[in-house]
Order: structure tokens, then C-alpha cells, then sequence
């Protein structure tokens, strides 16, 4: 388990060494102190008028600390990795698995060009490829060193900058956004040197290419179908984004479905990271016909950075005009019972009628993990997998904006998302059967626990 107050407390020394030998490696461009220090107050003062609870997941005074300490850190001119490294933690600190630093201009695409995307074996707790693109080093594998950095040293700095409300949300975050810490720590490189151990403990190097500029990144689709067994579909939905694309998948998907006669259906949301919940309502009135809702209700803060952003329309259209009407500054509520407000399934020729089961994991999040809450609390699917790093009370509608001198991307929260029944503070979307996580050997193996045992239920 990683451990946040352990992380907090170190963050300043940490990050000095790590500064000193990531700036050995590269990024000349020095940052004056004086515009570092005015684009971290930005954030610090754009925190607190956009939030509702600024400190939802966190500790107000621990984080307010570690806000000065850095402040007090800033006096010397820094490389844009050095002040990422530097600023980064203190959002990490908020435990919010939405909030997060980018890199300023072109700078943040460089991240989708690091050629490893790593892991967290939860048994162990080491470092694990997840991905190579090199096709190099196989899943599973147990990482040593990267350049001249210890695995251990990688996931400190990981987990300092990209926080989140449970351990479980903190390690996803690893596979997620940890591509932004390798850009931090090593730079943009042709290759990277890792070292790793064999499963038979022998120690290896390689030099782990990246992707030319003429190579594009992999491109994953949202959402997918494919059958798992003779007579099961499985929807692979990963992202929440472009709902008239969605319901035309739906209405191809739904319709093989019904022509083939399927016995069961499987709906994969374990690394569905978020996106417009609307689609998931189309989801739900597919596969099923119980009415439903994801949310019991909306916590926002009105305000004018955001307000003289959107404009009218847009913020009405997120915020409703409730919050556009209300003082700047005041805190406006909307919260409804569990039989208020539900989607109510119409009648489709396509809908499907037989058993649903949903897959879910830590790196259920946002979007995701209210698509999975729909199912929990209205008896949707039977649900298999690991518990969601997110809470089901959990924070979302993500502002992004730029700091005034170096122009780093921000990325804060601005509300919290009530569950529509009541569940235990800071608990997470709760499967109906639990299933370990995928081990290294079941990596080595390319084994899928979570989807044998969907399967395994369904032939029985």
C-alpha cells in the first residue's frame, strides 16, 4: 500500500535530489523564480474560488503546509522539469484523482511518446511493465531501474505528483499518468535504458526504443465489441466520449446481439477513465430496462474565473442557473432521492434481456465509476472485479486553465457528485464478486481473472 503521509512528508527533500539529477540530463531553459512563484499562487488561489471543498479528500492543514514549503523552495531559476517536479505535488497532495499538472505547450504530447507504460504488482508492490511498445520486455515484467533512477524512486515521484482518494485510485494512476513523471525525471530520449529482473531472478538491461515522429500512437477505440465465448458478447467501453458515435455503436452492437441470440453479455469498464456520463444512460437502456440514475445530486461553488470563461450558456449548461444566479463565493447544493429523477427505458427493438455482467477495477474512474454505481445501486448487472479507486461520493466537471507566466495546464475539480444511495464514506463501487487482480504470472500468461470468471458463471 503506498502510503500518502509518508509521501507528504518527504516531498521537499525527495524532490531536491531528484531535481538535481534530472537537470543533469537535460532542459536548458531556465524559469525565473519570482513568475514560478506567481503561477503557483494562480493555482493555489484558482483552487479555492472554483472548489466547493477545496480539501474533499485531503488534509487542509497538511496541504496548506506543503503549499508554503514549496512556495519557500522556489528561489533559483529552474528548468520546466525541475518546476514540475517542484509545483506538481502539491496538487497530488489533494488527493483527487482528477486533478493533475501538464507540461506547458508542446511539451505535454511528449508523454505519449514514452514507450513503457508501467504498473503496480499489488501483491509486492513493485514495478511492473504493463506495456511495452517495443514489444521488448513482455507484461509482467519487474523493473529495477529506469536511466539511472530506482524503480522505487519513480513510483515516490509518480505518487507524489498524481494523488488520489484511495491507494487503490494512487496506484492506477501509476499506469496512467506516470509517462509525465518519465518525461520529468529522464527527458525526451530515442531509447531508455531499463534494468529488470527475469522470473528466474536474473538481472538483464535493455535499451527500450521510443517512437519516431513518424509514428503515431497506438489508437485504442473507445468502446468495441467482440464475442468472448460462441454465444457471449463483450463491450470493451474504455472511454466516454462521442455520444452520437456511442448510440450508433449501440445500435450495430445490440442488434448482432439479438440476431445471434446471445446467452449472456459482459460490459468491460476497468479502464474506462471517464468522460460524458450521458453515454452510460445509453448504455444502461440498451442492455436493460430497469429505470436508473448515476447521481443523487451535485455540490458547486459559484464563481467568476470560471463564469467569465464559459459564459452564460456553457455555465448554465454544467452548473445549471442555479449556480449562475447565486453570489460569487456561495456554495449551491441539488440533491434528490433514490426514486427522484430516474431514466426511465423506452421501448428499443434491440434491447437486450438476458444476464448482464460488468467488469470493473481500481482504474474505474470518473464517468466510469458512476456508469458502475448506476449498476450497483439499481441491480443492473452482476458486478465481478476489484472495487473502484474512486469514492461513489466522488468529484468530476474538470476545469482546465493555464498558469499566467510559464503557461502549465491545471487541471482542478470544481464539483462533488453525491451517490444516489447511501454508501460508506470513501468507499468505492463495491463488486458483487470480488476477483483479485491479475497477478505478474497471470501477465506472463495473458490470463484475464476477472473475464474467466464471467465466463465461468455464465457456462454454469
Amino acid at each position: 500500500m503506498i502510503s500518502r503521509r509518508k509521501a507528504l512528508a518527504g516531498t521537499i527533500t525527495a524532490l531536491a535530489s531528484t531535481s538535481r539529477r534530472a537537470r543533469a540530463q537535460g532542459g536548458s531553459t531556465r524559469l525565473f523564480p519570482e513568475n514560478l512563484r506567481k503561477d503557483l499562487d494562480a493555482i493555489w488561489l484558482t483552487l479555492h474560488e472554483i472548489s466547493p471543498n477545496p480539501f474533499q479528500s485531503s488534509e487542509a492543514g497538511t496541504v496548506e503546509n506543503l503549499y508554503r514549503q514549496i512556495r519557500a523552495r522556489i528561489t533559483a531559476p529552474m528548468s520546466v522539469r525541475d518546476a514540475w517536479m517542484t509545483i506538481a505535488p502539491l496538487l497530488g497532495a489533494l488527493n483527487d484523482g482528477h486533478v493533475a499538472l501538464g507540461f506547458p505547450g508542446l511539451m505535454n504530447k511528449a508523454p505519449h511518446y514514452f514507450p513503457v507504460t508501467f504498473t503496480v504488482d499489488e501483491l509486492s508492490g513493485n514495478l511492473i511493465v504493463e506495456r511495452d511498445r517495443s514489444g521488448i520486455l513482455p507484461p509482467g515484467t519487474h523493473v529495477l531501474y529506469i536511466e539511472n533512477i530506482s524503480a522505487a524512486e519513480y513510483l515516490d515521484t509518480t505518487t507524489r505528483a498524481f494523488g488520489g482518494q484511495t491507494s487503490a485510485l494512487i496506484r492506477s494512476r501509476v499506469s496512467r499518468a506516470g509517462a509525465w513523471t518519465s518525461v520529468a525525471l529522464f527527458g525526451v530520449k530515442a531509447a531508455y535504458l531499463l534494468r529488470w529482473r527475469d522470473r528466474a531472478g536474473i538481472e538483464h538491461e535493455s535499451l527500450i526504443p521510443a517512437p519516431n515522429t513518424a509514428q503515431s500512437l497506438p489508437h485504442t477505440a473507445p468502446y468495441s465489441f467482440r464475442w468472448a465465448a460462441n454465444d457471449v458478447g463483450l463491450i470493451e467501453y474504455r472511454r466516454c466520449e462521442d455520444l452520437s458515435r456511442f448510440r450508433a455503436f449501440l445500435d450495430e452492437t445490440f442488434t448482432s446481439l439479438q440476431f445471434k441470440a446471445a446467452k449472456a453479455l459482459i460490459i468491460d469498464i476497468r479502464r474506462n477513465s471517464g468522460g460524458d456520463s450521458e453515454l452510460a444512460n445509453w448504455l444502461w437502456c440498451y442492455a436493460q430496462s430497469r429505470p436508473f440514475k448515476q447521481f443523487g445530486g451535485e455540490i458547486v461553488r459559484s464563481n467568476a474565473i470560471i463564469k467569465a470563461d464559459y459564459g452564460q450558456d456553457k455555465y448554465t449548461r454544467y452548473y445549471g442557473p442555479k449556480a449562475w444566479s447565486a453570489p460569487i463565493g456561495e456554495v449551491i447544493s441539488f440533491t434528490e432521492g433514490p426514486s427522484d429523477g430516474l431514466v426511465l427505458p423506452k421501448p428499443l427493438p434491440c434491447r437486450f434481456s438476458g444476464p448482464v455482467y460488468l467488469l470493473i477495477s481500481p482504474a474505474t474512474f470518473s464517468s466510469g465509476m458512476a456508469c458502475a454505481l448506476a449498476a450497483k445501486d439499481y441491480g443492473l448487472a452482476t458486478i465481478i472485479g476489484q472495487e473502484t479507486g474512486e469514492p461513489a461520493t466522488g468529484s468530476g466537471l474538470l476545469y482546465e486553465f493555464h498558469t499566467p507566466n510559464i503557461s502549465f495546464p491545471v487541471y482542478l475539480t470544481t464539483a462533488c457528485f453525491l451517490a444516489p444511495k447511501s454508501h460508506p464514506s470513501r468507499q468505492g463501487v463495491v463488486p458483487d464478486i470480488i476477483v483479485p487482480s491479475n497477478t505478474v504470472y497471470d501477465l506472463f500468461a495473458n490470463r484475464d481473472t476477472a473475464l474467466e470468471k464471467a465466463l465461468t458463471l455464465i457456462k454454469n
